[in-house]
């Protein structure tokens, strides 16, 4: 990925995180490539890939359009990700290098950063960072394409669907689901990433459905 691609990526992923551009907006190449300085090439790879990653839809003759995410999608996304996610525990606990737990941690420090200082959309970015950095541990190419997915789209449903004073902090439990890594403690790992995505999943308004999702994520 070029750098002018990967600049541009980030500034409008965050523009649709933080709210600045809402789900339903038309995203147009000469508009994005006028407002942020790049070509239309870049814009539409730039689009492409959001669009792979489920965050904008793509039609013929329609352009782009920034998707929302409903309760019943919500449910999909974390019902995948506790599947993907629990195998990414099995595979890498006991097995980081030290290189890996530094760069986790830092990560960790980073997203508690941004969310103190009250940049959501980047504590969101560095949040999908530090579950994309165990994905990578794995060595698995097609698992880490997986779970980039899910991160993306997982961030677009906590965007839209987030309540406005959440019950959990779950940004915080990252560094003891780093300990039980490091210590090669799988049980204690794979509670605590259950614990995780269910915090992350009751943080969401499903319009009454938060109990449904619940019982997905724990069954």
């Amino acid at each position: 990925m070029s750098t002018l691609h990967r600049q541009l990526y980030d500034q409008v992923f965050d523009a649709i995180l933080g709210g600045t551009i809402a789900p339903g907006t038309r995203l147009t190449e000469a508009t994005l490539a006028s407002m942020y300085g790049v070509s239309r090439s870049v814009v539409r790879r730039t689009l492409q890939r959001l669009c792979d990653e489920g965050i904008v839809d793509i039609r013929q003759n329609r352009g782009a359009t920034v998707n929302s995410v409903d309760g019943d999608t919500a449910r999909a996304i974390f019902q995948a990700r506790r599947v993907v996610e629990l195998g990414i525990v099995d595979l890498v606990c006991g097995r980081l290098t030290t290189r890996q737990v530094r760069s986790l941690r830092a990560t960790c420090a980073a997203e508690r950063a941004a969310m103190a200082s009250g940049d959501r959309p980047r504590g969101l970015r560095m949040s999908a960072r530090f579950h994309l950095s165990l994905a990578e541990a794995t060595g698995n190419a097609l698992l880490l394409g997986y779970a980039t997915n899910l991160m993306s789209r997982s961030a677009l449903a906590v965007a839209c669907l987030e309540r406005r004073s959440p019950l959990f902090c779950a940004y915080g439990e990252h560094p003891r689901l780093v300990d039980a890594l490091s210590d090669g403690d799988a049980e204690a790992a794979r509670s605590l990433m259950l614990q995780h995505l269910e915090h992350i999943a009751s943080n969401l308004d499903l319009d009454g459905a938060d109990a449904a999702l619940r019982r997905v994520l724990a069954s």
